[in-house]
């Protein structure tokens, strides 16, 4: 990674790399009034470099997930701006697209409906659900409904639909959180094949240490509420990753040290 400097075991690395896709520029997020409100986020500036999968971590009520939101336009910044190819965000765009903590799908809905809500059109393109369908693992599920779904399926609908719209930009907010350890390790590995696969730009939340280093190539981390940057590290580790290996471990120590 170009333009990092050695911290112990892992590098910082600067702002100033390879072209961004997202920008964040003096960002900051107040909830209710100046004189009372709670100050979530203050002073955000951030790049994530086209292609790149970075993950944001930090002690829960830090901003995670305002900062997520903001950068897919349903949150504006209080003080700031945010960019996405070069352009303000200014509300939701099909060129975001967003996987929550929960699968948030219409029980009513059969799964390739749900699906075919994410795109633009709205159409019948039965061909292209099926595609997003086999792309996670769920074929053979398009005339089921929600209620007939484990959550780790579940889960794949939603980012199924995400996907819909063909994306540059995908946001996970912990999406994995409430899944059990073996399915989360599988989707982990999906979400990776999805990123190579599409040549997405992704910026995932989680709570998960061993999560943000398979999966990331940076890492953003946030201080205690009002969230700011602490240090946004690169991980250079070649894919597949080893959470066995002694460079892995190095990362989750410096990085658990970070948050303690």
């Amino acid at each position: 990674m170009k333009n990092a400097s050695s911290i112990g075991g892992v590098r910082e690395i600067s702002q100033h790399g390879p072209k961004a896709d997202i920008e964040v520029q003096n960002v900051s997020k107040r909830f209710g009034s100046d004189a009372d409100g709670l100050l979530a986020l203050s002073n955000i500036n951030l790049c994530v470099p086209t292609g790149a999968f970075a993950t944001i971590i930090g002690q829960s009520g830090c901003g995670k997930t305002t900062l997520l939101r903001m950068i897919a336009g349903l949150e504006p910044p209080t003080y700031g701006v945010v960019k996405v190819g070069g352009q303000v965000v200014q509300g939701t765009s099909w060129e975001r697209g967003m996987v929550f903590q929960e699968p948030r799908l219409f029980p009513w809905f059969t799964v390739a409906r749900n699906v075919r809500l994410g795109m633009p059109d709205r159409g019948h393109n039965q061909e292209a659900v099926t595609g997003l369908l086999r792309l996670v693992g769920l074929e053979d599920f398009g005339t089921a409904f929600p209620r007939e779904l484990s959550g780790g399926m579940a889960q794949r609908v939603a980012l199924a639909r995400a996907l819909a719209g063909s994306p540059r930009v995908l946001l996970l907010d912990e999406p994995l959180g409430a899944l059990d350890a073996v399915t989360r390790m599988r989707m982990q590995q999906e979400l990776l094949k999805i990123w190579q696969d599409r040549q997405l730009t992704i910026v995932a939340v989680t709570h998960d240490l061993d999560e943000a280093i398979l999966l990331s190539t940076q890492i953003v981390v946030l201080s205690e509420r009002p969230g700011r940057i602490k240090k946004v590290i690169p991980v250079d580790l070649p894919y597949p990753r080893n959470r066995l290996t002694g460079e892995f471990n190095v990362f989750r120590q410096e990085l658990m040290g970070m948050l303690l």
